[in-house]
């Protein structure tokens, strides 16, 4: 799931799944990110939140919660 800001930065709602490679251990966890790119498309940063941290992604992509 992904919101557009108006002023370039998107919110998106992340579902991660991992495995270690030397010990085998499972990740498997939702996130928050927010991408903000330059007036060229290029991405110039990305924040990521805990899944409990909602509020502060919206608030960092500029949004309202």
């Amino acid at each position: 799931d992904f919101t557009v800001a108006q002023d370039g930065r998107i919110l998106g709602r992340q579902h991660t799944r991992a495995r270690g490679a030397p010990s085998g251990i499972e990740m498997d966890i939702i996130t928050w990110s927010v991408w903000t790119f330059d007036e060229s498309g290029l991405i110039i940063r990305v924040e990521v939140f805990l899944p409990h941290e909602e509020a502060r992604a919206r608030k960092a992509a500029g949004l309202r919660e």
